[in-house]
């Protein structure tokens, strides 16, 4: 979908991946290991829940 949150770099370009990912993935790290909290996100800050 479309990403909602980024970081800037240095060079002020926005970046739509998190650490343990890469360019044009949009996951986080527990995405890509399929350990998330919540399976059906790809990012625990996805999954909304008070933890």
């Amino acid at each position: 979908g479309t990403p909602y949150t980024w970081w800037v770099g240095k060079g002020n370009e926005k970046h739509f991946y998190w650490g343990g990912s890469g360019p044009g993935v949009q996951k986080c790290s527990c995405g890509i290991e399929h350990n998330c909290i919540n399976p059906k996100h790809q990012c625990n800050c996805d999954a909304d829940q008070k933890q």
